[in-house]
């Protein structure tokens, strides 16, 4: 018969000094019985926690962090984005001036502000283009459907937001090149995730990226925007629901309500010798 492996976990959970319950947490439930009875091999981790402690882990999901990250996930159809998301539009562009021109200040719409990267050919500016505009046809491989914000030069636009935001995505215009780059950081501007888009060449499509905490700046990075446009349209912004501290994968409160356990109470006497 195939031997049954399981993992015990003790759990001292102590009010005082002398005084503790202890909680038998048990991997498997229904086979430990089994396991014991035929003298079956068994891993066993006891844990010494004060109450405080304990209490804090359990009701904060703090046994979640092993370490806790942020975590980003992206989405190419805005159907898909929407299932995951509450946002709204923020930026057209449809009412900006002056467009079709460089325009070397940031630009700002609903909770969106967006502005020049680092310079990385030539000097970079915002632009917005329309879709009438004289040299439209030659600097886009796809006909544009609405006022687009682009950059003259390589695009390397970032964009901030001023109210917090976990899901941000806009209409996205590629070029013949490689595909573009989507950087997103956090409010203390720590990179928390990068994505190559999928899009097909020279398409008009979309890019949406929710997050478990805040966005504070999403970056978009461009291959050879200098020769041929990308751009950005119809940025939305909102929220993804985060999951909360009882649905993740707690490690304590998996192991306490998923695998099963048992509670020992035990106080010694005062002076006892344990």
């Amino acid at each position: 018969m195939q031997k049954i492996w399981e993992m015990f976990f003790e759990v001292d959970f102590c009010t005082s000094s002398s005084c503790c319950t202890r909680l038998i947490l048990l991997y498997r439930v229904v086979p430990i019985i089994h396991a014991l009875r035929r003298h079956e091999r068994y891993f066993l981790v006891h844990i010494r926690l004060s109450s405080g402690l304990m209490l804090a882990l359990l009701t904060t999901g703090g046994f979640a962090g092993f370490p806790a990250h942020a975590g980003t996930k992206s989405y190419n159809s805005l159907a898909a984005f929407q299932a995951v998301s509450n946002t709204t539009v923020q930026a057209t562009f449809e009412n900006f001036t002056p467009v079709n021109t460089i325009y070397t200040s940031p630009i700002t719409e609903g909770t969106v502000t967006f502005m020049s990267g680092p310079i990385t050919d030539s000097s970079p500016n915002l632009y917005v283009y329309t879709p009438n505009a004289s040299s439209e046809q030659h600097d886009w491989g796809e006909p544009l459907a609405s006022n687009v914000l682009t950059e003259e030069g390589n695009e390397n636009i970032n964009m901030t937001f001023s109210v917090p935001t976990t899901a941000v995505g806009w209409d996205s215009y590629t070029n013949r090149f490689a595909d573009p780059t989507v950087s997103v950081y956090d409010t203390n501007n720590i990179l928390i995730g990068m994505f190559t888009l999928t899009q097909a060449s020279d398409t008009q499509g979309f890019f949406g990226v929710i997050s478990t905490v805040p966005i504070g700046r999403i970056n978009w990075l461009a291959v050879n925007g200098g020769t041929q446009n990308t751009g950005i349209d119809n940025i939305r912004t909102g929220a993804a629901p985060v999951p909360e501290a009882s649905s993740t994968v707690s490690f304590g409160l998996l192991l306490l309500l998923g695998l099963g356990g048992v509670a020992v109470s035990r106080c010694r006497k005062a002076g006892a010798v344990r």
